[in-house]
């Protein structure tokens, strides 16, 4: 520790100024030549410790400036060694193609992303501009202050001779030249994207009419019109690899433009028509494993439709069942369920084994207690209901081992709830009977393996969510998730961002 700063001064042995310091009194004026010798040699040292501080703070400022080079000087050189150096340029490319897939496939950001990376240093760009399937996905928008069709021919140049992908995502005016470039070479469109772009060409697609014949890589169709349909020329109906096609959004709302396709060889496809010509379409897609359709009215049709590798089918209503055969059908999707007598009748007739059903706007716990005897090979189960309470579907959901017991393999279980008056709640004896007897029923089976019990992992995942925007959940569903969880279930309460998050996935298999 440092001794005090004592200034060197002769003083009278009787000057004593503390208290002069402590008050506000008047110094004696034979104290104040002292006081003033005090104040003279003690600025005089202050002189001197600014001079020595202004020194020191050169030096350090210096030295700092030192370090800085240095610190500088090692880290170029230190980066000169960085192993990312070592990174074989076949890789680097890998790892671009990676960033390209996980944007979005028409987003702005995916179209800027090669130009991006090429600009970052000198390898990088050696790299990129090496890489054709960095350049292969085109999306056209109109960029006001850059040259698109620069950019585009571009684009095409680098891409060399490999398959492309095709995105027209914009309402603006376009440059029909950009057409003309794209168009010269749709040999090589694998994917085809034209969303939302009504007004760009004015009712009418012309300018796909040089296609004709010419497209033997395209595989993916995709055409959804918001605001009406387009006159769309017979072009893809000679598209011999073609074997995905989407007409409509995710939601199944947006009618779907009239197209000739070559429909024996479609495997996934995504449309809304007319229920006549939804049969008709589905009629000849023998191939098709993953369907999403919506249909209106409720005209009669002659034939029944045979669908014998559908795997997937995702529906916004039932009607079109009455219609249609699928053997192999294991995953259905249903936006409204309010009758479920179609579907059961549908089950009976084709015997197919769902593993995965999925009903939004339920109505009608007895018909759903006899759909789900129907389905004994059921795994996963996501229910939205609105009535206050589905006791009849717990209680007949509660397993005891025995073989009447319904979807006994079932491993999954979503059930999303509203709350119609306030402070009441829809789980009650009956739904954590449920759970419980699902979860008892595995641990007997897993403790002694000669009882005759369902040989399966038992009930492993559980999600609630609500259907209304009430923020939490009721007081006893919180102590039961948690019961449950301590037991060892995956359950969990979802908010309404999660469960919507949850459902898009689930209905999204096309």
């Amino acid at each position: 520790m440092e001794p005090p700063i004592v200034l060197s001064l002769e003083l009278p042995s009787s000057a004593d100024f503390t208290h002069l310091l402590k008050s506000n009194d008047t110094p004696l004026k034979s104290d104040i030549p002292f006081i003033r010798n005090i104040i003279s040699n003690g600025q005089t040292r202050l002189d001197e410790l600014n001079d020595q501080i202004e020194s020191l703070q050169a030096k350090l400022a210096q030295l700092t400036r030192t370090r800085s080079e240095i610190a500088e000087i090692v880290r170029r050189h230190r980066a000169a060694l960085h192993p990312v150096r070592y990174v074989p340029p076949e890789l680097i490319c890998e790892i671009f193609l990676l960033v390209l897939l996980s944007a979005d496939e028409d987003s702005a950001n995916r179209a800027t992303i090669p130009w991006c990376l090429s600009l970052v240093c000198r390898s990088w760009r050696q790299a990129a501009l090496s890489y054709p399937p960095l350049w292969c996905s085109i999306i056209l928008h109109s960029y006001p202050t850059r040259d698109p069709l620069t950019m585009t021919e571009t684009q095409l140049l680098r891409s060399s001779n490999l398959p492309l992908d095709i995105s027209w995502q914009t309402d603006k005016s376009v440059d029909f030249r950009l057409l003309e470039s794209v168009v010269a070479h749709c040999g090589r469109w694998r994917t085809l994207r034209l969303n939302h772009c009504r007004t760009v060409f004015r009712g009418a697609l012309d300018w796909l009419r040089p296609t004709v014949g010419r497209l033997a890589r395209l595989e993916k169709l995709e055409m959804v019109f918001s605001s009406g349909t387009l006159s769309v020329p017979d072009v893809f109906g000679t598209a011999p690899a073609l074997r995905e096609v989407i007409l409509t959004d995710a939601e199944l709302g947006v009618p779907s433009p009239l197209i000739n396709l070559p429909s024996s060889q479609i495997t996934r496809y995504r449309g809304k028509h007319e229920l006549r010509h939804q049969l008709e379409i589905l009629m000849g897609t023998s191939a098709l494993v993953e369907c999403a359709v919506s249909t209106t009215g409720r005209s009669t049709f002659q034939d029944m439709v045979r669908s014998p590798n559908l795997r997937r089918l995702h529906l916004d209503n039932f009607h079109i069942l009455n219609y249609l055969e699928a053997p192999s059908l294991d995953t259905l999707y249903s936006r409204n369920s309010w009758s479920l007598r179609e579907l059961s009748l549908f089950i009976q007739r084709c015997g197919c084994r769902l593993t995965k059903l999925t009903l939004i706007h339920c109505l009608g716990s007895f018909e759903l207690v006899d759909l789900l005897r129907e389905l004994p090979t059921l795994t996963y189960i996501l229910l939205e209901s609105r009535q206050r309470t589905l006791d009849a579907l717990f209680n007949a959901l509660t397993v005891t081992g025995a073989s009447s017991d319904i979807c006994p393999d079932l491993t999954s279980f979503l059930y999303g709830y509203h709350l119609p008056v306030e402070g009441t709640s829809p789980f009650g004896d009956s739904f954590s009977r449920m759970v419980q007897s699902r979860l008892e029923i595995h641990s007997a089976a897993t403790q002694d393996p000669t009882i005759r019990v369902m040989p399966h992992r038992g009930l492993q995942f559980l999600r609630i969510f609500q259907l209304n925007e009430r923020p939490l959940p009721p007081a006893d569903l919180v102590a039961l998730l948690g019961t449950l969880r301590d037991g060892g279930l995956d359950a969990a309460f979802l908010n309404l961002r999660d469960f919507e998050d949850l459902r898009t996935q689930d209905s999204s298999f096309i």
